[in-house]
């Protein structure tokens, strides 16, 4: 989901649906180590090594899941007290018959309470991922949609198409940069900068041409080489972002710098993260950067991790 991020809802009940799997799986290696315990010729002391491994492990993936969830990890303590029950295969099996038979329904009875949670949880996912907002452990589970870039696109192409029909050299001109300002042009700098000052300069003029919609100014702070993280290249950019002036405007999206730091290594600058916000879109972006006859320019456009 590049450019879209799901609530912390959303992360929480993730790993819990992976900690309830591995949950249920120790539970039924637990099993499978009691019954091989009476058979004849069991290695009895290896079984018990494993035993008490399988036993901690389950104890710790349910206190964590427990805490993650409260209340709502209804089979925490019976299962709890089951595994507290259970010091070593020998004590279970010194028990009578009528105490084993009483294990065995509290280990079937919680393993059915593990799998309804399990189901649940699954579920709750999978609404989730269907964009649906659900709730869990008091905490809103969402999942936004992808921005539908390919509608806009769309859109875009449908108006492209309209302007081309009525004047291809409009459509050359604002949509494809055909006699636009070279790279670099109105970003010329103070040599007497600092690299750090001159790329955040360069930031800050991104900014203001962006809110102007001034996509030639905004155009210029590109090499001409320039790649983004999804192969765009400088023109495939401009066509997208006159795109997105003509049928969104600007006024719907910012840009938050407030956040990004520079940094420069071997002749490589970097700054981010820059922060877009739109309708149905929220992403922070790093951009890269590279002196060209003097002149930083973006080069590279990456998600923030």
């Amino acid at each position: 989901m590049p450019g879209r991020k799901p609530t912390a809802g959303f992360v929480l009940l993730e790993h819990c649906v992976g900690e309830g799997r591995r949950v249920m799986d120790g539970w039924t290696v637990l099993q499978q180590i009691l019954g091989a315990y009476s058979q004849p010729g069991a290695n009895k002391a290896a079984l018990e090594a494993h035993f008490l491994k399988v036993k901690s492990e389950l104890a710790r993936a349910i206190s964590s899941l427990s805490g993650r969830m409260s209340g709502d990890c209804y089979y925490a303590i019976p299962a709890m007290n089951f595994l507290a029950g259970c010091t070593s295969l020998e004590q279970v099996y010194s028990q009578s018959e009528v105490a084993i038979k009483k294990m065995q329904g509290e280990w079937h009875r919680t393993f059915m309470a593990m799998n309804e949670l399990a189901g649940e949880m699954e579920e709750l996912h999978r609404r989730a991922l269907a964009h649906e907002r659900v709730r869990f452990a008091g905490r809103e589970v969402y999942v936004p949609p992808p921005f539908p870039w390919r509608k806009v696109l769309a859109v875009g192409g449908v108006a492209a198409a309209v302007v081309l029909l009525g004047g291809g050299s409009l459509f050359a001109r604002y949509f494809l940069g055909v006699g636009a300002p070279a790279a670099g042009v109105g970003m010329e700098m103070d040599p007497s900068l600092s690299d750090e000052d001159q790329v955040y300069l360069l930031l800050s003029r991104l900014k203001r041409a962006f809110e102007n919609r001034d996509l030639d100014l905004l155009m210029s702070a590109f090499a001409d080489d320039f790649r983004d993280v999804e192969g765009r290249n400088k023109t495939a950019l401009r066509a997208m972002l006159q795109t997105v002036m003509s049928t969104i405007g600007t006024d719907s999206v910012s840009l938050d710098t407030r956040n990004a730091r520079v940094s420069i290594s071997d002749g490589t600058g970097f700054v981010g993260p820059i922060g877009i916000q739109a309708p149905q879109l929220s992403l922070a972006i790093m951009v890269r950067g590279k002196k060209v006859d003097g002149v930083w320019l973006i080069s590279y456009i990456d998600e923030a991790k």
